[in-house]
């Protein structure tokens, strides 16, 4: 695992950002149970970026799903600002490696159904402030009107880091 702090924590909170707390994970499968994760301690201070590098099956992709919410582990906790990680929240985002965008909708439309989803509360106006945010953050204004299929890999990207 290699760690490149992007700013040093100021207190024991920051430092405490995201915890994996003695983490396991059991798998069911045809041929009993499948042990995928065993003792998992690692601390994530806020504003830190690490990279979690590994060989297909590893248990990457597990952590991953632990942290967005899709996945409960089998033992342990993870938690976010001391809270524990029960379910998928906006403010946790995954990005697929093959970018699942709707090929029938455009940049915008892509990033509106994220929005719609994270934030029913907004208004129409409201959604579409946040929509060309997104947009502004990820430097996709100008495709907006776009589909999938008339952007590069790398705008497909951004597309869905904006969503």
């Amino acid at each position: 695992m290699t760690r490149a702090p992007l700013s040093s924590p100021t207190d024991e909170r920051d430092a405490n950002y995201l915890t994996f707390n003695n983490v396991g994970q059991v798998f069911n499968t045809q041929r009993g149970p499948f042990e995928a994760l065993k003792e998992i301690n690692l601390q994530v201070a806020q504003g830190e970026f690490i990279c979690v590098i590994g060989h297909s099956g590893c248990g990457k992709s597990t952590l991953l799903n632990m942290v967005s919410g899709f996945l409960q582990p089998s033992s342990g906790s993870v938690t976010l600002k001391d809270v524990p990680i029960d379910r998928p929240g906006p403010d946790r985002m995954v990005v697929f490696q093959n970018y699942s965008l709707l090929p029938w909708k455009t940049v915008e439309q892509n990033v509106d159904l994220a929005v719609k989803a994270a934030r029913p509360e907004l208004d129409a106006a409201a959604r579409a402030q946040t929509v060309d945010h997104h947009l502004e953050m990820v430097g996709l204004m100008e495709a907006r009107h776009k589909r999938p299929d008339q952007i590069s890999g790398g705008m497909r990207q951004r597309v869905a880091i904006a969503r």
